[in-house]
């Protein structure tokens, strides 16, 4: 639908004006304005054992809903507001079944801050979490299916156990990847020295970067480029698998040596391509 306004001023109009919601706002700069208390989103660094302040995401680039900073109470009167969701993505919903019961569900993540929505609409049971951490979702979850257990009168040992997320190590978790993408793969040396990879490549879908070698915690030399000027600051590690396959380890540069995601690379001379 064109309506020749901005998509802060649609959304003020049509959504957050009719649910009575005043405190939310479109993006970094928008919540500044409004002069309210800002909470800050933190980071565990595991090598000094602190807490550390992250720096604030725009998020207007990301547009949508993504753009919204609100708070637990707004967020309430959005779950509460009558609505009929049909697919299994719609309004931002993921719809689902838990144990006969329909659920829907949302996770935000961006850098220091998590949210999580939680609605059964036969029941008429919903819940907001909200956590200004860059593990927050680890903190939110055992919460989320405690209070799921108490309502339905479950016992916690029957859903705590299989829904907690992130109790993989990260090596257990590149084993995993590895195991997919290169299933019964070989053994065998690189045809390219470290040297050789080193250095600036150029890709129509990632733009400029830079590869250097790197020693990583277990002593292992990999290949890592940082990409702080991106949307979301992150880096990828890359990983020898066998002859010239790598796997491109995802990391947050806020929360380094914990991967988000796996895609399997290959080095070949001349250029470097992506299999993801």
């Amino acid at each position: 639908m064109v309506t020749g306004k901005g998509l802060k001023q649609v959304i003020k109009e049509l959504i957050w004006d009719p649910l009575g919601i005043e405190s939310t706002y479109f993006g970094l700069e928008d919540t500044k304005k409004a002069q309210q208390d800002f909470a800050t989103g933190y980071n565990w660094d595991n090598m000094t054992a602190k807490h550390n302040k992250v720096t604030y995401m725009t998020l207007t680039d990301l547009t949508g809903s993504a753009a919204v900073i609100s708070n637990v109470r707004d967020y309430t009167k959005d779950i509460y507001a009558p609505r009929v969701v049909e697919s299994l993505y719609a309004g931002k919903y993921y719809q689902s079944l838990f144990q006969g019961r329909i659920i829907y569900r949302h996770y935000s993540n961006v850098v220091g801050f998590k949210s999580q929505v939680y609605w059964f609409p036969k029941e008429k049971y919903r819940f907001v979490l909200f956590a200004n951490a860059q593990l927050g979702h680890s903190a939110n979850d055992p919460v989320a299916w405690k209070l799921i257990a108490n309502k339905f009168n479950i016992p916690e040992k029957e859903i705590l156990p299989s829904n907690r997320d992130g109790q993989e190590t990260p090596e257990q978790q590149f084993e995993k990847a590895v195991t997919k993408a290169y299933p019964n793969h070989t053994t065998c040396d690189p045809s390219f020295s470290m040297k050789d990879i080193e250095g600036t490549y150029f890709n129509q879908g990632y733009s400029t970067f830079t590869l250097r070698s790197e020693l990583s915690k277990s002593n292992e030399t990999t290949l890592i480029t940082e990409r702080p000027e991106m949307t979301w600051d992150y880096a990828f590690r890359f990983r020898h698998v066998f002859g010239d396959a790598w796997m491109a380890c995802e990391e947050w540069l806020a929360n380094r040596d914990k991967y988000s995601d796996f895609h399997p690379a290959e080095f070949v001379k001349g250029e470097m391509e992506s299999r993801s």
